[in-house]
């Protein structure tokens, strides 16, 4: 488990599926370092993906903390209940990480950034 963003990091391989007779290839199966490398186009919209999803698990984590219902959590952040309903659902596509820190700073909590060379 990676310390910094919370995620489990697989090793990269490839495995290829051969049919019963050894001869023909069926597909070939990539694993990638992250679900975000897996499912985005670039290595800058996995990290993108990355820091939304470290943001929207440490929002999830505060809230469950704090023992807020989603109402309680909404009048909080200064959103609205069906927008904390998308967070604790994981719906990461609907949250930007402009909304995010807002939402970590009316919470009481300070985001802090660290960068190092990729892998």
């Amino acid at each position: 488990k990676n310390c910094k963003t919370g995620l489990k990091r697989f090793k990269s391989r490839e495995i290829t599926l051969r049919a019963a007779d050894e001869r023909t290839e069926l597909m070939t199966t990539q694993v990638f370092d992250s679900v975000w490398d897996a499912m985005s186009d670039t290595p800058a919209e996995a990290e993108y993906m990355n820091i939304r999803s470290v943001l929207m698990g440490e929002l999830r984590d505060h809230i469950k903390i704090k023992g807020w219902s989603q109402l309680e959590a909404a009048s909080a952040l200064g959103v609205t209940q069906p927008r904390i309903s998308d967070l604790m659902r994981g719906k990461i596509g609907l949250f930007g990480i402009e909304a995010l820190i807002s939402m970590l700073s009316a919470a009481g909590l300070h985001v802090e950034l660290h960068i190092a060379k990729a892998a």
